[in-house]
């Protein structure tokens, strides 16, 4: 029953000059953990100040003098201070799932942090250093099953961006998932990742929503869970439940902007494109530097039709990647196409063709192209190769706004019911 702020959000605020109290608020939380740390060879000072919101008064504070090797005693210790200080009644076996450790090396646990780090950064690069990261955090502690969950996490999103072909990043994201559960069966964090490979490369929907709840049940404050698991009730059109699971990801953890992404993908999906409109306009304002962000903006802008607004989204997504990723393309082409410029419509389809034959370009964005090109056989064919591809953007077909009038016909819907889904 005690929300607790999710480590992404809450470390947002290091290093700024905010009042306690103003953090609070924007985190959404009652109790502010404050500290510092000071390092004198291998001794350190750290100090805690437990600090009500409301007020301002400490509900704590103490100084604790440790050398190095005990930073995860005193980790412990401080958070059943916290525990004690707040009167929270732990049940049985919650003290011990409260210190539990998932490894006792330090340097391991530092190169954990670092690869979530890049793996919220959400660009090919940045995913890339993820996994290295993690891959050292295993080599250094091959029983750590965290790390293993992080590189399950990471290919997910090499998926999903379409930075890797799908059946090849959901396939190693679902291996390393069952690697982390293997080591330890009650790693929430683990769970998300297995079913996210069961949904979009298995089509699997009982397993997946299955390994959702799992997760949520075993860490109720663990964002990603919630976020990916509206994803999941989105493909199914629980726009509404959707909705719900990601406004809980936002409150858990309100200050990661790829949560406030997914909201918009949704609200984008549901046809509510001036509330997702919104949505992206409060992304691109506090975080301009993150890919994703813009990527969804132009989709958004496309459909209300301000396609020269899209066309600039799309340049700023390409400048943070360094290059032109293959969904940028995708996009480009479909706003041309959307917006009558026809032949350079065209220009970029023969490019995306001629791309397939060295990278992973989405059959579903060829198809997109097509179809708003009004070249709907062309476009089913397309459909047809995505399906076969197991191209995860398939399943968001029936919510895309162009892709509405392939809905009655029956070789449509086939494709549908293969991926255990239904027209609307």
């Amino acid at each position: 029953g005690l929300r607790v702020a999710a480590r992404t959000s809450s470390e947002w605020f290091g290093g700024r000059s905010m009042d306690v109290r103003s953090i609070g608020r924007e985190l959404g939380v009652e109790n502010v953990l404050e500290g510092s740390i000071r390092k004198a060879g291998d001794k350190l000072r750290i100090t805690a100040q437990l600090i009500d919101v409301e007020n301002g008064f400490h509900l704590f504070s103490e100084k604790y003098d440790r050398t190095a090797d005990d930073i995860f005693a005193i980790q412990d210790e401080i958070s059943l201070a916290i525990v004690d200080r707040l009167k929270v009644r732990l049940m049985k076996g919650e003290e011990a799932k409260l210190v539990k450790r998932h490894t006792e090396n330090e340097e391991a646990y530092r190169l954990y942090l670092q690869g979530r780090y890049f793996w919220n950064r959400r660009y090919e690069g940045g995913l890339q250093k993820g996994i290295e990261s993690f891959q050292k955090a295993i080599e250094i502690d091959p029983r750590y099953a965290l790390p293993y969950s992080g590189i399950a996490d990471c290919y997910y999103d090499l998926g999903w961006f379409d930075f890797l072909a799908p059946k090849e990043a959901f396939g190693k994201a679902k291996m390393m998932a069952l690697k982390a559960l293997e080591m330890d069966p009650e790693l929430a964090e683990a769970y998300p990742s297995l079913a996210t490979a069961f949904q979009y490369a298995d089509w699997d929907w009982p397993v997946a929503e299955a390994s959702f709840k799992r997760a949520i049940s075993l860490n109720p404050n663990y964002a990603t869970a919630h976020h990916l698991y509206s994803l999941f009730l989105a493909v199914k059109g629980g726009f509404d439940e959707a909705l719900s699971e990601s406004e809980r990801a936002i409150e858990l953890d309100p200050i990661q902007p790829i949560i406030r992404t997914t909201h918009a993908f949704i609200l984008y999906l549901a046809g509510r494109f001036e509330e997702a409109m919104e949505r992206c306009r409060a992304l691109v304002e506090f975080d301009p530097d993150l890919f994703c962000s813009w990527t969804i903006t132009a989709s958004v802008l496309t459909e209300l039709g301000r396609f020269d607004e899209a066309e600039e989204a799309l340049r700023n997504a390409t400048r943070l990647a360094g290059e032109e990723p293959t969904l940028v393309t995708g996009l480009t082409g479909y706003n041309f196409a959307r917006s009558g410029r026809h032949e350079e419509a065209r220009e970029v389809l023969g490019r995306m063709i001629g791309m397939r034959e060295t990278r992973y370009v989405s059959a579903h964005l060829v198809a997109a192209v097509h179809l708003a090109l009004g070249e709907r056989e062309s476009a089913l064919e397309w459909f047809g190769t995505g399906f076969d591809e197991r191209d995860h953007w398939s399943l968001f077909t029936r919510h895309i706004y162009t892709a509405r009038e392939m809905l009655p016909d029956p070789r449509f819907e086939k494709m549908l019911r293969n991926m255990g889904l239904e027209s609307k």
